[in-house]
């Protein structure tokens, strides 16, 4: 999700300012897992998974990172 102040503003009407620590908690909210957003360290690290060996068995499947926002939503 591109954060920036219309969506920040989303998650935090109240404020006329938001700031990514304003809606930090209403993100949160969002997720099964108590992380309010993922880094790109997190989609980077799912990468070098796919690319090593240990995913070598892997076809036709989708990855979805996204700390259980689908399965919640």
């Amino acid at each position: 999700m591109i954060q920036n102040p219309y969506v920040l503003g989303l998650f935090h009407p109240e404020n006329p300012t938001p700031t990514r620590e304003s809606a930090q908690d209403a993100f949160t909210r969002t997720h099964i897992l108590p992380v309010p957003w993922m880094e790109p360290i997190d989609v980077s690290r799912s990468i070098l998974y796919l690319v090593g060996e240990s995913d070598r068995y892997i076809t036709a499947s989708t990855l979805t990172i996204d700390a259980g926002f689908i399965v919640k939503s």
